[in-house]
């Protein structure tokens, strides 16, 4: 039996997304709240599970050996449309459950209670559930012990989302200065430590005063989101990309030397070029200028590199703009 969709499905699943949970890297708090659970009340399995179009997906699961499932056959899928606390004291007796694969097949779930998990906007994004193998019934003490669970873990979902917003340009969605910031420290101390190369990319959009001042700043604003969007599917998963303020953005690059800097910026600038913008009737090309460094033995500090990085960048436009420059002074690695 397929579990029904929540009444506010299409924003609830708006709301999800926006919260970036979904495939976020494991988090300790999250991790430490479903061991607790699963010491309480004394069960095999607990999980956050965040409920998604079409699957379900655990932002943290103990004693589960599944990251995710098909939303038809989840259980949680039911406990957000319900909207409230639902316990199966044995799957067996329930005509919903009774044939469901996670059921008659592992982790052969008899014991299931889930509460939403909502979002601050009010949206039930997933819930907190623990599973057992075996039927049993929840005592009045364990159901309130429940229920203040799942408000710490509405409190980490907070949490995260204001750390996400923290270091998240609020326009484009991807990184800001601050976070650039964090990681390029963090990436000249390991490059001084080990001697792995270590490049920056500074680009700026060509001409977009011009772009505001013809056509306005909506589209404008859609000139920037659409460029971000281009250049996040031609990086790698290490790089860092940053909107750093106004029309212009910053890439980190791990392990990157000059050539490997010079070919993705090449990509990039190709990627900008190529793109048509959209924004409601108006249709805009854009190109951008590319300034490479790359971090030398007596740089210690990321300004340094950013300052050639920025200079070549100024010297690209100062060419003709649409093209890349790199550093004279990097070397080749």
């Amino acid at each position: 039996m397929l579990p029904p969709q929540p009444m506010d499905e299409n924003v609830r699943l708006d709301d999800l997304k926006c919260t970036q949970l979904l495939n976020s890297a494991p988090c300790e708090s999250f991790d430490n709240l479903t061991r607790l659970c699963q010491h309480l009340f004394n069960v095999e399995m607990a999980a956050v599970s965040l409920v998604d179009a079409e699957r379900q997906w655990f932002k943290s699961a103990v004693g589960l050996p599944l990251r995710e499932t098909s939303r038809d056959v989840s259980l949680c899928a039911w406990t957000i449309a319900n909207g409230d606390h639902m316990i199966i004291n044995d799957t067996y007796q329930d005509e919903r459950f009774k044939d469901n694969p996670l059921v008659v097949g592992p982790p052969f779930i008899r014991f299931y209670s889930g509460i939403p998990l909502h979002s601050k906007r009010g949206f039930r994004l997933g819930t907190l559930c623990i599973l057992h193998s075996k039927p049993r019934k929840m005592t009045a003490e364990e159901i309130i012990t429940q229920r203040f669970l799942v408000k710490q873990a509405e409190a980490l979902i907070e949490k995260y989302e204001l750390g996400r917003l923290a270091v998240t340009d609020s326009l484009t969605g991807i990184h800001n200065r601050r976070y650039f910031n964090e990681r390029a420290r963090e990436a000249v101390s390991a490059s001084t430590r080990t001697g792995a190369p270590l490049s920056v990319i500074v680009f700026d959009i060509d001409d977009f005063k011009r772009v505001n001042d013809s056509h306005g700043h909506s589209v404008g604003d859609h000139a920037l989101i659409a460029i971000a969007k281009c250049v996040q599917t031609q990086i790698r998963k290490p790089d860092v990309i940053s909107r750093v303020g106004g029309e212009e953005f910053h890439v980190l690059l791990p392990d990157t030397g000059v050539n490997g800097a010079q070919n993705l910026a090449n990509r990039l600038r190709e990627a900008v070029h190529k793109a048509t913008i959209v924004a409601g009737d108006t249709t805009i090309k854009m190109t951008c200028s590319f300034g490479i460094a790359y971090k030398e033995p007596a740089d210690t500090h990321i300004d340094s590199i950013l300052q050639r990085a920025d200079a070549a960048m100024y010297a690209a436009k100062r060419a003709g703009k649409d093209r890349v420059v790199c550093d004279i002074r990097a070397g080749v690695a």
